[in-house]
């Protein structure tokens, strides 16, 4: 899993499935969403922890979920493991 971050967005590409993730940085969901494998994503740092939170993730026959991730980085060459449930321990 690769980020990278611009001043309105942080676009995730994930190496196992050569998926790409959007996710817009401080703004809200839009008041319709059409459910999709990532949902719609936004995100917001609280201290050095980035939230993302999803809406509308359908995985299959699924129902629609909602989740809220967690990534916490410590230096620019690490990071904590990359996704947990909100919020850390």
């Amino acid at each position: 899993m690769q980020m990278f971050q611009q001043p309105d967005k942080i676009t995730i590409f994930y190496s196992d499935d050569h998926e790409v993730r959007n996710v817009r940085m401080n703004e809200p969901h839009p008041a319709q969403v059409t459910p999709s494998w990532y949902g719609d994503s936004v995100g917001h740092y609280e201290g050095d922890t980035l939230v993302i939170d999803t809406v509308a993730v359908r995985r299959g026959r699924a129902p629609v979920r909602r989740l809220t991730s967690c990534f916490r980085f410590g230096s620019p060459l690490t990071a904590a493991y990359p996704q947990t449930v909100c919020p850390f321990p």
